[in-house]
């Protein structure tokens, strides 16, 4: 009896190290997970002809005008997806080591039909009890195929609450980072981010600049205003055609505003505004035409 009691307290202590070897290895796995992505990436990278790397087009991550020049990356967003390929594999690599060592310990102490029993009752209960978090999982998923979004791109989404908009710092499978224009940080669950505006992918930005002057001097403002429309994009090449004249406000007083419609190369409309400022205010001085306060 006594040898019996040895040998099942042996073979417990045997299974518990087993299991306690098991997380650890899943332990090493989520550690090296970043690493491990990495190296799947440069793999498929390799395996990528030279003809198929020209037949993809071109694309060129550009950031938006409110971020600090310290802070903007001018690189292509094949890198940028190459880095947020990197995060959702690393997470899932994380995710499923853990999972597996998880079932293989449970293995360890039952049989096969109480494995299969307990296994399916898990996936029921998470389904049940934890189907939003299951959502944003399988959401950080379709970020990689849908390619939705990249870190680095400056993107608005629609939330429950309140609009939210920042620039992409990192995305897991749970969640995704948003840093605002103030500096905060919002952490959006990845099931969220169903109505997304991608600011970071288009052909232009679209600004504005707006002109106070007396309601005198309209007409030769409007003139003064349409005759260097065309001149504009050939001394200032970020800008991408010329500006249109309207009111926006549509009134007159003894002061008329006028606002100047701009199309501008992404990440440089705060840079243009001061130097048209200047550009405008040059030639309104040679017309002797005043700004009104």
């Amino acid at each position: 009896m006594a040898n019996l009691e040895s040998f099942i307290l042996l073979n417990a202590l045997i299974k518990l190290g087993m299991v306690v070897l098991i997380f650890s290895a899943a332990t090493l796995l989520h550690r090296l997970a970043e690493h491990l992505a990495g190296l799947i990436l440069r793999f498929g990278h390799r395996n990528h002809t030279p003809e198929q790397a020209e037949t993809k087009p071109k694309r060129h991550l550009v950031l938006e005008d409110w971020l600090p020049d310290e802070l903007i990356t001018i690189e292509p967003l094949r890198l940028e997806r190459q880095r947020t390929l990197r995060e959702l594999l690393s997470s899932l690599i994380s995710v499923t080591a853990f999972i597996t060592a998880a079932i293989i310990s449970l293995a360890l102490f039952a049989d096969t039909d109480t494995l299969v029993w307990t296994i399916g009752f898990f996936t029921a209960g998470i389904s049940f009890a934890a189907g939003p978090v299951v959502g944003d999982l399988l959401s950080g998923v379709s970020i990689i195929f849908q390619d939705k979004l990249v870190v680095g791109e400056k993107i608005r989404i629609n939330s429950q609450f309140i609009p939210i908009e920042g620039i992409v710092e990192r995305i897991n499978l749970k969640s995704t980072q948003l840093r605002a224009r103030t500096g905060e940080m919002y952490i959006v669950n990845n099931g969220e981010l169903r109505y997304i505006c991608n600011f970071s992918r288009g052909p232009y930005s679209a600004t504005s600049l707006r002109i106070k002057i007396a309601a005198a001097d309209l007409l030769p403002a409007l003139a003064l205003l349409n005759r260097l429309a065309p001149e504009a994009p050939r001394v200032f090449p970020e800008l991408n055609e010329p500006w249109l004249v309207f009111s926006e406000a549509g009134t007159m007083d003894h002061t008329t505003e006028l606002t100047l419609a701009l199309k501008i190369d992404f990440g440089q409309a705060a840079r243009l505004r001061p130097k048209l400022m200047v550009f405008l205010q040059h030639h309104f001085a040679m017309e002797k035409i005043a700004f009104a306060n």
